[in-house]
């Protein structure tokens, strides 16, 4: 089975002045280096109300294989009843390959297990 993500990167004013920017580009790369197109994708995100702490990154997953068209298409966070979600603060471009790692890389290795 496979497992899918969604990454959001906060895309607000104060996110964007810490290089948000910089580090959705980076998911986006690692995402291409990896080939996990087809399981990650990487989405722009609102205001999660830690502004002073931003850059702010959103992982959603994994995501339900009937809810996956929506996430993919889609810029929402899921609620209670939805996919695990988690929040990272502060992140860096230097971060992105172990969040990536930590969620979508580790849980691929378990699911091929």
């Amino acid at each position: 089975m496979i497992q899918r993500y969604k990454i959001c990167v906060c895309k607000t004013k104060s996110c964007s002045e810490r290089f948000s920017k910089d580090v959705k580009e980076k998911f986006i790369e690692l995402v291409r280096k990896q080939r996990l197109g087809d399981r990650v994708c990487i989405g722009d995100g609102g205001c999660y109300g830690h502004c002073t702490i931003g850059p702010n990154v959103f992982i959603i997953g994994p995501i339900p294989d009937d809810q996956w068209e929506d996430y993919r298409t889609r810029d929402f966070l899921p609620g209670d009843d939805g996919p695990p979600k988690r929040i990272y603060n502060g992140v860096s471009p230097n971060d992105c390959l172990e969040l990536l790692e930590k969620h979508c890389l580790k849980d691929q290795k378990e699911a091929a297990s």
